[in-house]
């Protein structure tokens, strides 16, 4: 195959469809995905999904809580695998990405698994979901590679949607020092608000997210006050080979970007709510260009 770069924008129903079909997606094959934990996928798909029981994970790391009360790259969940770094409760998702980063060789692939209760303050009952609304921006994701971070993982929670919700944070997958493999990670089952994916290394999958929707998954996240922010969204596959993006929501931003070789998008629903339904922009937004409603 040769390098192409891939640009979906979010705009009206009909040029979603249009460029939907230019990446081989359509209407038939796209579809709302699953979100009880390890319940495997069932599609057409050019590639199966990886389930938790095919990966042997030499180490899981477990974040507790919803919790992000600094940017400190000292703390850790459980372990001290890094020079400096300290073990500190509760285990937030910083504190174990930060964990994560630090292990190599054998203690790979790394789980980052949810298991927080509803008791934690950042339980939102009207949806039954978590939200972590960080302060400050997160640690890379894999930076030495194989780490997998997978919301479905969380024992309780709603059925129709991503049980862990990730606020004003950007997961920057596979990024890193040069000359370590930053390859071979998996992001599934998250709902992000004002919050992109960005990868930036080959043979990672990225799949059943929702990226720029509201809690319920009905309506466009609002990112400001300002009716004219929706906040960013978006799925940026920067110079990475055999990526995987499948059946994902991605309703504002820049949709979905690719440049790279062999990278497989399938089964995504852009500019739509959750159910592939059109959602109702915040009045007097800036649509993209060519947009109709």
């Amino acid at each position: 195959m040769t390098w192409k770069r891939w640009h979906i924008a979010l705009v009206c129903s009909f040029i979603c469809v249009a460029a939907a079909t230019f990446i081989g997606i359509s209407a038939a094959n796209a579809r709302t995905a699953t979100f009880a934990p390890s319940v495997p996928l069932s599609d057409t798909q050019q590639q199966p999904s990886i389930g938790l029981s095919q990966i042997t994970y030499n180490t899981v790391i477990t974040v507790t809580s919803t919790d992000d009360p600094n940017d400190r790259l000292s703390e850790t969940c459980y372990n001290t695998p890094g020079v400096g770094q300290t073990p500190v409760e509760p285990c937030t998702l910083r504190r174990a990405l930060v964990e994560a980063g630090s292990l190599e060789g054998a203690e790979l692939p790394v789980l980052i698994r949810f298991d927080i209760p509803v008791t934690d303050t950042g339980y939102v009952a009207s949806v039954d979901a978590w939200k972590i609304d960080l302060r400050f921006q997160l640690p890379p994701v894999g930076p030495r590679g194989q780490t997998t971070v997978d919301g479905s993982t969380q024992p309780t929670g709603r059925s129709n949607g991503p049980r862990i919700i990730i606020k004003d944070g950007t997961f920057q997958v596979g990024a890193g020092g040069g000359g370590i493999n930053r390859d071979d990670n998996i992001i599934r089952g998250l709902a992000f608000q004002n919050s992109d994916i960005q990868v930036g290394s080959d043979n990672n999958i990225i799949e059943d997210n929702w990226l720029g929707l509201s809690d319920n998954g009905r309506n466009v996240f609002q990112g400001t006050e300002d009716p004219r922010s929706v906040g960013n969204a978006t799925i940026d596959v920067n110079n990475g080979n055999n990526n995987t993006v499948r059946n994902n929501v991605v309703t504002s931003g820049n949709g979905i970007d690719i440049q790279g070789n062999d990278n497989i998008v399938i089964g995504n629903f852009l500019g739509t709510r959750a159910d592939g339904t059109i959602p109702k922009r915040p009045r007097q937004s800036l649509l993209p260009a060519g947009s109709r409603v």
